[in-house]
Parts: C-alpha cells; structure tokens; sequence
C-alpha cells in the first residue's frame, strides 16, 4: 500500500529506523515492480486463495452485525460494509517501520488487514509471492540515505526496500500485493466520501485519487478541495499538505494503477451494499488487469531515475 510517513518526524526517525525495525523483510510496500521481478514467470495463481479469504470475512462480518437474519434495512447494510472496512483495510499493529524504546512505540507505513492475512498465507517457496529488494528493482540506481536521497522512501536501505511490493499473480495478470491495500482502504474511502456528498462519481473519484498519488495532471485549483476530504480519512496525510503523500512526494512514482485499484474497491462496497445477503467476492470480477503497472504506467518524478532496462523488462 502506501509509504505513510510522518514528515515532520522523519529527521529523528532516519537513525532509528536504520536500526530497528519490525518485520521489515515481509511488510507492506508502497510502489510495485511489476515489471522488472525476476521468476514473476513462474508465479502460481493466487486468486482462489484471496476469494477464500474474502468471502469468509464476509461471512463473519454478516454475523456480526445481523446475527439473527433480520431483513437488511439501509442501517444493517452500512454497518456491514464499515465491518468489512475494518475487517480489511483496519491497520495490523506491528506490521510496519517502527521505533520502540521504553515508553515510546511509534510505527509508519503499517499493513492493512488484507496484505497482511495474504502475507501470512502466501510463500515465496510455493511461488504464490515474489519479493525484489530496492537495489534489484527498477529504481535501484538511485542514491540512498541523506545528503542524496531526494525521496523519503530513499532515506535508509531498510526503507528503500520497504518500498518495493510483493508481486503476487491472479489470472494472467501480476500485481503488487499493495494494490489489495488500495482496494479495500482508499476503496472504502471513496464509498464513504460519495455516501456523504463529498465525491459524485468517477470523475472526483479519480481527482480524489489523483490528489493522493500526486498526480500532475490534476488542475492545481481542486488541491485544497481533495485535501479536505483526504483528512476527513487520514488527519496526518495532510499534515503538509497532503498532495502525493502516498505517491509522488514519498517515493517520486504517481501510480495509475494504484488508482485504479481504488475504484475497484469503491465498486465492492458498492455491490456488497446493493446484495448484502447474497453476494460473493471474485477477485476475477473486477478489472485487475488495470492493477499491473505495465497496463496502467505510473508517471515519474524527473528527479526519479529510473532503469530503462528493467522497466522495459516485461
């Protein structure tokens, strides 16, 4: 999902997160590298495995919040899609980069319940998960740790690999596990937001989106619109103003298909909100090919370099 760090903290944080971390090897990621992951080739199809998950968080969550099969009125519907909001996109304590010391526990860039339930069920070993470090990346060539880092995803190795997804396959299409991220959290946004009258339909769904990620195509004029609405989700997003905090003003990289991802999320709540009762999740039911970064390419910062020769690897 999202490298979400805390800007106004990252100069103590630079030292200590070089030094400690939790889980660094397997957690979330900001940026895939769809394109340049060596053995993507031999990935398994994973599909099945998400829809299992899926549907049993479904299940669950009908229970929880209408135990006894009463008819859905509008108040049960919205309480099972903020079930499944939490169920999903919630935050996984101990997933992310993190600092504890005494008293003092402070963590960024955590897992959503999503990426971090597929972590746990997939293995590189069974080829259902494929891991690429920074360095072997189609971004490797650009320098890490201060005074040349030009990014803050780029500040220490630990978080330069942190910012490189999981490459996972469904179908015949391999995405980064971030993008489940993007689904079920800023998918779960975008509901929210349209439900409350702050977006009307997929034109400020993408403007929305295109605020997060940093995209230079958005009109300068809709800024402070989509960032109002950004920290009615996430107050410390735009505690610098938020534009491209999980995109272009952290790791240099606007992802398109991050976005895409987000519509397809919002389209989930959506369904499941219409057919309570009945309604299964197929991963295969949306557009995941738009999730591969080879379909939907991402727009670069120019001061992002960016190796010709792996991102043309495909």
């Amino acid at each position: 999902m999202r490298l979400a760090f805390v800007f106004c903290a990252l100069p103590l944080l630079v030292s200590l997160l070089s030094c400690r971390t939790i889980n660094s090897s397997s957690q979330e990621k900001q940026e895939t590298d769809d394109r340049s992951t060596g053995g993507r080739e031999q990935l398994q199809d994973v599909g099945d495995i998400i829809n299992t998950w899926y549907n049993a968080q479904l299940k669950e969550a009908r229970l929880e919040v209408n135990p006894k099969g009463k008819a859905w009125t509008p108040e049960l519907r919205q309480k099972l899609i903020d079930a499944m909001g939490r169920r999903t996109a919630a935050v996984r304590k101990g997933t992310g980069l993190g600092i504890h010391f005494k008293s003092l526990n402070f963590e960024i860039s955590t897992l959503s319940e999503v990426e971090a339930s597929l972590l746990e069920r997939l293995t590189p070993e069974a080829n259902q998960i494929h891991f690429t470090s920074f360095k072997d990346s189609r971004y490797g060539n650009n320098s890490i740790g201060f005074p040349d880092a030009k990014f803050f995803s780029h500040v220490t190795k630990t978080t330069a690999d942190h910012s490189i997804s999981p490459a996972i396959r469904v179908d015949e299409t391999i995405f980064g596990l971030d993008k489940l991220g993007h689904f079920a959290e800023e998918g779960y946004w975008y509901y929210l937001a349209e439900k409350a009258g702050l977006l009307k339909g997929e034109k400020e769904r993408l403007e929305f989106g295109q605020f997060m990620e940093g995209s230079p195509n958005l009109d300068p004029s809709l800024h402070a619109k989509y960032k109002k609405i950004y920290g009615t989700y996430c107050k410390t997003c735009v505690v610098l103003g938020g534009f491209g905090y999980f995109g272009m003003a952290s790791t240099g990289v606007c992802s398109v298909a991050d976005m895409m991802a987000n519509e397809d999320g919002y389209r989930f709540y959506e369904n499941l909100f219409s057919d309570p009762e009945k309604y299964v999740f197929d991963i295969r039911s949306f557009k995941i090919s738009r999730w591969n970064e080879s379909n939907s390419p991402n727009i670069y910062s120019p001061d992002l370099n960016i190796s010709k020769e792996k991102a043309e690897g495909s």
